[in-house]
């Protein structure tokens, strides 16, 4: 569903922006846990 939205050229941008880094947030988590459980 984020994906439709972000596809949406009327999206007002603090929403893009926040969808964004909301993304990056998740990404960052996953990219530490799978270097920490590969460390561990």
């Amino acid at each position: 569903r984020q994906y439709c939205q972000l596809l949406n050229p009327d999206l007002p941008k603090p929403i893009y922006a926040a969808i964004f880094r909301n993304n990056v947030g998740i990404g960052f988590i996953l990219l530490g846990g799978m270097i920490g459980g590969f460390l561990l």
